[in-house]
């Protein structure tokens, strides 16, 4: 069987991931490494990761690709953004890169992947359910599932943590009548 091939050349025509699985390996090695990941064969890593890789590019974000001049496959990397330590700042950079918080997310959108392949996160959810009703659907669940939810644990929230400054917002504008 072929392994799935990543290319993650920064700012490449053919690029179909930010991450290698050797980064995506290292960032889950700095961090308690969930089953769902150490059990997924390397294959099924790299579907994961060029399936979180395409999930990021669904969103809208800020500053322009990097190369206009010849076909960027990927959203990133972008010009007029330089990450440092954390900090977005408007210079342009001289060399293209990849965002840390974009490889981070790409590798947290990859775990949650597996974890709905492999069942984990639909377990995770029904042991968390305290009641149900069936007429006018009524669900209660416990207090420790709403803390996962709400710390990202589940529900895609992983990924977007890191994704939060690159994103667009969209701004509606009220007014009286």
């Amino acid at each position: 069987m072929a392994t799935t091939a990543i290319v993650a050349t920064v700012g490449g025509e053919t690029s179909n991931s930010y991450v290698t699985l050797v980064e995506a390996e290292q960032y889950f090695e700095d961090r308690l490494v969930p089953s769902e990941w150490t059990a997924a064969t390397d294959d099924n890593k790299n579907k994961a990761l060029l399936a979180a890789c395409r999930d990021i590019d669904k969103h809208n974000f800020h500053y322009l690709r990097y190369d206009t001049t010849t076909p960027q496959a990927l959203a990133f990397p972008r010009t007029g953004a330089l990450v440092n330590e954390s900090h977005l700042l408007t210079d342009p950079s001289d060399d293209p890169i990849i965002p840390t918080d974009i490889k981070y997310a790409q590798c947290e959108r990859a775990l949650e992947i597996t974890k709905e392949v492999s069942g984990s996160l639909a377990d995770t959810v029904a042991a968390g359910i305290k009641s149900e009703k069936i007429g006018d659907v009524s669900i209660t669940y416990s207090d420790s599932l709403m803390a996962q939810a709400s710390s990202g644990a589940i529900d895609g929230v992983g990924s977007l943590k890191y994704l939060k400054t690159w994103l667009k917002r969209k701004v509606i504008e009220v007014g009286r009548g």
